[in-house]
């Protein structure tokens, strides 16, 4: 099975910027997965401009997080790893059907 790399992006504010930032670890890394979490409190995010990037996925934080708890600061990390890991299982069937299929591809033709 091969290595999915994830990236994990929190935000809060400058709308632009994550755009810029999603769209160069795409272009860096297409096969790796985005996944942005953002907290509404700092801005509005519009995911629309980043929707149609396969393996770019996002969702917002809840309830909004305050950046002075420690225990507000984990959480995001905790919501992000309990979203991986439901569609873990779907990544992992997916690449083996796809590890599968590029076996073949290399058998030596008769």
């Amino acid at each position: 099975m091969s290595v999915t790399v994830c990236y994990f992006i929190q935000s809060h504010r400058d709308p632009e910027q994550i755009y810029r930032l999603v769209r160069t670890l795409h272009r860096g890394s297409p096969t790796a997965v985005v996944v942005v979490q953002h907290n509404p409190a700092g801005c509005a995010l519009d995911f629309a401009p980043i929707a149609d990037l396969p393996r770019v996925h996002s969702f917002q934080a809840t309830p909004p997080q305050l950046r002075s708890d420690f225990s507000c600061q984990m959480q995001p990390y905790f919501d992000a790893v309990d979203w991986l890991e439901r569609f873990r299982a779907l990544w992992e069937a997916r690449l083996d059907r796809m590890s599968a299929y590029l076996d073949t591809l290399q058998e030596p033709k008769e």
